[in-house]
């Protein structure tokens, strides 16, 4: 099983015992935050991750938001999804948004058991990243999950940012690390973050960190004469702390 299955089977499996300890018999409400074309989602459904039983032959027991600010990607993931699974779409299972995961305007406080946001955040600054865990806390329910991807700064990265701290600034604490640039495509920048920063900032907006996956090494596709492009990332499950009140 890929990493990306082994990770998504584990965080539903913490979905289900969570509604179960809950006691929260209504249905589900999962947010594909960034959902792209909605692979995730359909992996969700296709390998049967929050099925109750996995001898069913459909699950209507979760409603899936997919959201992402690309209007091409929701009109992917609303043709795909729903051909692909029409009882979950025949239950009103799906709904589609394009929305800026930095604010959510489509989703209410306090509204979402689950939410999961894949390989999205290295398109923001500092700023980006604070404003997409804020809206996530706003929108999940108190005690509710969240799974997060995200390309991380390898050792040399962290080490070489400290190096540069102590040069610069001696007053400066060796372990103020955020962020290093990425290779991307021409005119883009991409961020790997530091854990230990996305943690940070994850418990100031009021998410507590349940589980961090070890580094997993991902080998980028190159051209026949380009030198060959490695990336860590990692996925790190949230919780909602309970008690803790929206802005």
């Amino acid at each position: 099983m890929s990493p990306i299955l082994e990770n998504l089977q584990t965080f539903c499996d913490r979905v289900k015992s969570n509604l179960r300890e809950r006691q929260i018999n209504h249905k589900c409400i999962f947010a594909d935050i960034g959902c792209g074309p909605g692979h995730n989602t359909a992996l969700i459904l296709r390998e049967k991750f929050l099925y109750d039983d996995e001898e069913e032959e459909d699950d209507t027991s979760t409603d899936f938001i997919c959201i992402d600010l690309c209007k091409t990607f929701i009109d992917m993931a609303r043709t795909d999804l729903t051909s692909e699974f029409p009882d979950q779409a025949k239950n009103n299972g799906f709904s589609f948004a394009v929305d800026d995961m930095m604010v959510l305007n489509t989703l209410s406080n306090d509204s979402v058991h689950a939410a999961m946001n894949f390989c999205t955040i290295h398109h923001f600054e500092v700023d980006g990243v604070t404003k997409t865990l804020e809206a996530v806390h706003r929108v999940l329910v108190g005690g509710g999950l969240f799974l997060l991807q995200f390309w991380i700064m390898s050792d040399t990265d962290i080490k070489k940012q400290q190096d540069e701290n102590k040069k610069n600034d001696v007053e400066r604490k060796e372990d103020d690390i955020i962020c290093t640039p990425m290779d991307g495509p021409p005119n883009q920048k991409f961020l790997a973050y530091s854990i230990d920063f996305i943690v940070k900032v994850a418990a100031k907006v009021g998410l507590e960190v349940v589980d961090i996956s070890a580094p997993i090494q991902y080998v980028f596709e190159m051209g026949e004469d380009e030198e060959e492009c490695c990336q860590d990332y990692t996925f790190i499950t949230f919780v909602k702390q309970m008690g803790r009140k929206n802005d």
